[in-house]
Order: C-alpha cells, then structure tokens, then sequence
C-alpha cells in the first residue's frame, strides 16, 4: 500500500464472526509498519486478542503513512480446529515475518492460480456471461480449499448471527456449488463437499435407529464441520442424504476414480440401506412415503397429510440405485446386494405428472399468491402434460421449482429419455417460465400502483415479452426507478430467477434440449440487473449455490456425457452465438473432451480417455462421415450415423473431424 497524500490513518479490527466483539477467540490478526531501511515489517502488534488467557487484549493499531511511503500489513489467521494456541501462533508469524517470506508466498499463490487455471478453460463471443463463468469459479476456488471444511452456506459473507446459522444446508444448498467444478476437472474444489456427510455418519445411524427404527444414514438439514450439527430440524424430508450422494456418484462417473469410490463407499452402502428398509412396496412398485419435496412442519402434515412419491426423490432414487451396483462391482463389494438395488431402480412409483387444469382446486401446499395458476397461462398450456411436485402432497409451487431436480441434479431425465418423456420435462420447464414472466408483470403492475406511478401510461410499455425480456426495459437497469418501484426484473421469480433453485433450474432446462436462446437471454439479463461484482446476486438470500448458476449451465451447453453418451454442443443458440470453445471438460467414463465452435458449426473434436473404456459419441456433424485419427500409429477410422462408437485405449487420444 502507497499513500500520495501528506498522511491517512488505517485502523484494522477483525473479531471472530460467531460471537460477540468480546468473546472472538478464534481470528488473530497483526499489523506491522515498514522500517527505514528496508521497507519490511517492524514493530507487529495484534490488531484483536481475545480469550487467549481469560484476559482480554485489545490493542487496535493506528499508524500514519506518510506521502510515498509503502506499508505492508501481514494478517495471519490461525483457528482452534488447527492448532492449540491459535494467538501465539499468529503473533509469532508476524513478528518473524520477512520481506523475501512474503515474497515467496506471492509466488506461491500465483503458482497456485496458474495451476488451477490451467485445468481446462473456455472462450465465448458473449464477455458478460464469459466473465462470469470465470469469476464464480475464482470464488468457489477461493474459499473451497480445506478438504475438511468447505464453505458453509454463505461462504465470503458472514456476521455475528448469520442466516441458517451460516451452516451447510442439504437439501440442495450445500451440494449445488460443487457440481460444476467436476465437468471443468476441479476435483480438489469439489471434493470437500463430503466431509460433512463423512464425519456425521455415527450419529445419522443412531438416528435413523431412534426416530424410524431401522437401520442406515438419516441426516437433519443443517450440518457442522466433524460431526457437529448445527441444525437438528427434519421437517418431513428423507432426501438430504441421498442428494449428497448424487454428487458423490457424479464425481465418480467422471473420474472412476476407485481410490475414492473407497472413501465414500460407506455412505453410499449407508444410504442405500436407509432406502431399501424405508421404501414401501404395493403390489410390486417401490414408494417413497414420509419423505416431502418441500420443507414441512408439523402443523403441515396435519393439516395436509403424509406426503407421498416426490418427484426429485424418485429420481434421485432411480439414478442412485443404478449407479450402485457399478461401484460395488468396481470395488469387488455387496455382490449380493446387486439385484436388489437393480430391483429398486426398475420398480420405483412413476413420476407423478398431470396438467395444470387438474390441479386448479389445490395447485399448492399454502397461499403463495392472490392469483390462480390458469390465469398466468396460456389456454393452450393448460392441458399440457407435466411433472407434479408429489404424488400425494403439493402439485406445483410459484417460486420453487422443484419438480425439475429429478432433471438435475437427479441425472434422472435428459436428451437420450423416451420422446414423451423429454416432452413432459420441457413443458415443466416452459410453463415455470411462463408463470414467471406472468407473475413478475403482475407483481410489477402492483408495485407501480402502490406507489402511485405518476406515469401509468408508459409503465404499460415495461411488461415481459414471451421471451421473459423487457421491452425498455434498459432505463431500469442500474435499480430503482421513481417512486421506489424495484427494477422490474426483480419481480421475477420462481424459475430461472427463482431465490431458491435458479442455481439448477438453467441447467435442468439445458439437460432438456430447452430453447438455448431463452437460456441465454435468462443468464444475461440475470447478470446485467442483478450480478454484484463479487459473483453473487442482488436480492438473493442465498450464497455459494448461486456461484454454480453460469458455470454449471454453460458447461452443459457445451458438452453432456451422464447418459454414456458424449454430446459436443447439444443445446447453444448457434445463431446468435456462432463462436465458442472450450478445452479439457470431464465427461462421464474417466474423458477430456475439448471441441470448437466456428460460424455456428462443430470445427473439431478431441477425446482422451483415462480408463480405456469404448467411447460413444453423437455425431457432431449430423448426416456427414466422421474421421477419427488416433494415437499410437493407429490407422485412421471412417465412421458413419448417428452415433460412433469410438474405442480408444488407456491414455489415448484421439482427434474427430467432418469429411
């Protein structure tokens, strides 16, 4: 730091964030002033001392630099959880300190970053939304680095009572962030995701034992870090656990990584006893009892009954059940267990599905809004087939989207399900949007009453068109307009914008071959009216989920492989966007794969396999031949179709182009 003024006072004061000024015993931080020789730092002193002792030090420092001066503050943090005298480890940091030791650390973080940015990496003819997919994975690399505690819900944000105690929420909170860091090859980010789950095992067991007497993993909503928990609240859901799997199966369907299929296995065997004890079985079909896709009290279950056969579980169950007798075959595990996991996986209840027409008498679980679902529609939308919320419970929400998580992050639907299937799935996704955009305008409208617009007239030329875009709506984007009205696309909510979920909900409509033009308009007009500079969103409650939004989105657009199916660019608005590229994704089956995009058509595509195991690929250049050049002196292939069948060997590389 250099002052150019004559002088400027710096005062530095940290406090530890989960208790008062008075009782922080975990932060310590020290500040140190330049000598007049060597620049460096002399004369350290703790900034904030507290509980070392019992007695309290508090010696905030203030120091004047001078014109021209530089000053270098060094701020060591040491914590209980990792050493036993947290301050005198601190102090003693500072006071040892020297000019080529900070040196070295510089170089040491911009090794770190350059490492860490070299893994893969993208490139798009939008700078708005390239932007952003590189600064929420700086942050999410920023505070994801400790295997044994990840970032809590909030991450960079925290006060003296933070919101949902500043824990790890999992019910789709804490494992959302962590997905798109494996498709980019981030795996030292995204693994410490587990460790919440890991250390918590004991007493989940013990639970599940007591409140539904039998045996596996049955884990509250809110966590700690080593087997803390920090809430102890139920409320009527049975997924947490099996959520947090689905991200323990994804990064080994990536990877087949069996180092840590070991690590994990135990939670995943844990889970799966949880279900196969828990499901109830009628005549043959496996259902999903107790469990409810929304957060219940008591109150609720009296009122509304037992919730049945949520959709998001049902698919969570479906891809976890399918997937475990792979990891067990790999780790040579449970060979008897095998056939009833498959059993499972065949015979869950269907999705739960019908139209918005049926469900009009009592579309939700309590009163969201003052308008009934029809109204926000469409005719021609109303008798459109989509997936419901429960089977016995709540059919629909205006600002959670639930009913598209068996999309993703359930893996459950996607480009390669049955036709009726993917159409069912699109209309879920359209209609959410629809009523979003409905919604919003409405609640525009509202604001604009209540607060006596003066100028009605041009306020009807401010309302959503059908591609969820404002018509003028530019003279709004920098906030508030007169009156106090909010921008109005704020007034947005419950789909791409939803508070809760839009960190999926883009994804889900990507997985589902949704128009690529709308998702692309979503994700820029989400950017431009709400991005704060930090990677988070104005008027979002939420934390570290919403780093996942862009990224995870985009990746998808870009390449998809969790149907064993390589897909380069399946869902891109090719028009508009005509340029892209990306370098060293990870698809399912241990591959990197980076391809290009060049006036709107695939230029080329490289596969490298880790595993040696035959590649499928939907051919990027529909209706043309496809040469595949290998590694290792192998002649060169023509294949023809739709799809290829590439067999590649361990560690071979392999380069396709059009003919």
């Amino acid at each position: 730091m250099e002052s150019n003024s004559t002088a400027f006072l710096i005062k530095i004061k940290l406090r530890h964030s989960l208790g008062r000024p008075s009782r922080s015993d975990f932060v310590q931080a020290v500040f140190t002033e330049p000598s007049a020789g060597n620049g460096i730092l002399k004369n350290v002193e703790a900034v904030k001392a507290f509980g070392n002792t019992g007695k309290l030090s508090d010696r905030s420092t203030h120091r004047k630099i001078k014109a021209g001066e530089r000053a270098t503050f060094v701020l060591p943090v040491r914590s209980w959880a990792k050493c036993s005298r947290p301050y005198e480890y601190a102090f003693s940091r500072a006071r040892w300190i020297t000019e080529e030791d900070v040196e070295t650390l510089h170089e040491r973080h911009l090794v770190w970053w350059k490492k860490f940015w070299s893994v893969s990496e993208i490139s798009l003819d939008d700078p708005v939304i390239e932007q952003r997919y590189y600064l929420s994975k700086y942050m999410l690399a920023s505070v994801s680095r400790d295997p044994e505690y990840p970032p809590n819900i909030l991450g960079i944000s925290t006060f003296d009572r933070p919101a949902w105690n500043g824990n790890y929420k999992i019910n789709y909170n804490h494992q959302s962030p962590y997905l798109n860091l494996m498709v980019s090859g981030h795996f030292q980010q995204s693994d410490p995701h587990d460790a919440p789950y890991l250390k918590l095992m004991k007493i989940s067991d013990e639970m599940c034992k007591r409140l539904l007497h039998h045996e596996g993993l049955y884990y509250p909503l809110g966590l700690g870090p080593h087997g803390l928990v920090s809430e102890a609240l139920l409320l009527h859901m049975k997924s947490p656990a099996i959520h947090g799997a689905l991200n323990m199966i994804y990064r080994y369907g990536i990877t087949e990584d069996e180092a840590y299929a070991q690590k994990v296995y135990p939670y995943l065997r844990g889970v799966a006893d949880f279900w196969e004890k828990d499901l109830v079985c009628r005549d043959g079909v496996y259902h999903v009892v107790g469990d409810g896709m929304h957060e219940r009290t008591d109150g609720n279950i009296r009122d509304n009954g037992v919730p049945e056969d949520p959709v998001n579980t049902l698919g969570y169950l479906k891809t976890f059940f399918t997937w475990m007798p792979r990891i067990s075959e790999a780790l040579d595990l449970d060979e008897k267990k095998r056939e009833k996991w498959l059993e499972i996986a065949e015979n869950l209840a269907p999705y739960p599905k019908g139209t918005i027409r049926e469900i009009q008498e009592n579309p939700t679980l309590w009163k969201e809004v003052d308008v009934k679902l029809e109204d926000l529609l469409p005719e021609e939308m109303l008798d459109k087939e989509i997936y419901y919320d429960e089977g016995i419970g709540g059919k629909w929400s205006f600002h959670f989207p639930g009913n598209v998580m068996q999309i993703y992050p359930g893996n459950a639907i996607g480009l390669g399900s049955a036709p009726e299937e993917l159409e069912v799935a699109r209309n879920t996704v359209q209609i959410h949007a629809l009523v979003e955009n409905a919604l919003g305008e409405l609640e525009y409208r509202k604001a604009l009453e209540e607060a006596e617009f003066a100028d009605k007239d041009n306020a009807n030329n401010l309302l959503f068109n059908s591609n969820g875009e404002l018509e003028n709506g530019e003279a709004y984007s920098n906030g508030m307009e007169s009156g106090g009205v909010k921008n109005p696309h704020f007034y947005k909510a419950g789909a791409f914008n939803a508070s809760n979920l839009s960190c999926l909900f883009f994804t889900a409509a990507v997985r589902v071959g949704y128009a690529p033009e709308i998702i692309w308009k979503e994700m820029r007009d989400m950017i431009l009216n709400r991005g704060i500079p930090n990677g988070f969103l104005k008027e979002n409650p939420h934390g570290i989920e919403q780093l996942n939004t862009i990224p995870d989105a985009i990746q998808e657009m870009m390449l998809q492989s969790c149907e064993g199916m390589i897909r380069i660019f399946p869902v891109w608005p090719r028009a508009e966007h005509p340029n892209a590229f990306f370098r060293n994704f990870r698809a399912w089956g241990g591959l990197e794969v980076s391809a290009a995009l060049k006036d709107g058509e695939v230029e080329r595509v490289s596969i490298l396999s880790h595993k040696g195991h035959p590649c499928r690929v939907e051919n990027p250049w529909p209706g043309k031949s496809v040469k595949v050049s290998y590694e290792y002196g192998r002649p060169n292939e023509v294949h023809f179709g739709e799809y290829l069948n590439i067999e590649l060997y361990k560690e071979e590389h392999a380069e396709l182009f059009r003919i």
